[in-house]
């Protein structure tokens, strides 16, 4: 939280302090760093300090049902792929089957 608050800090230093207007100077490479780097370290010592409260068996449960809700997106992505793949396309069909796309 420390390091989050630091690079915070440097942020408005840059953005507010600087020698460019505000509106400016946050579209700078700098700037845009600073934000990541800040925007991760407290998503970090958010999620760090939501997880103190839990156990380990607790911990564990959770990491597991997310890497099989992730595992399940993954298949469900391949299968979806798949079906598309094996879709047949308007050039590979009889005319009398296919749809004009520009009309009459």
């Amino acid at each position: 939280m420390i390091l989050a608050a630091i690079v915070l800090w440097r942020f408005l230093q840059h953005v507010f302090r600087g020698s460019d207007a505000p509106d400016v100077a946050i579209e700078t490479p700098r700037a845009r760093r600073l934000f990541a780097a800040s925007s991760t370290l407290w998503v970090v010592a958010i999620t760090a300090g939501r997880l103190t409260a839990y156990s380990a068996y607790v911990i564990s449960r959770t990491l597991g049902a997310v890497t099989v809700a992730f595992l399940v997106a993954i298949a469900a992505v391949l299968i979806a792929r798949a079906l598309l793949a094996r879709r047949p396309h308007a050039a590979s069909m009889p005319s009398s089957l296919a749809v004009s796309l520009k009309g009459k």
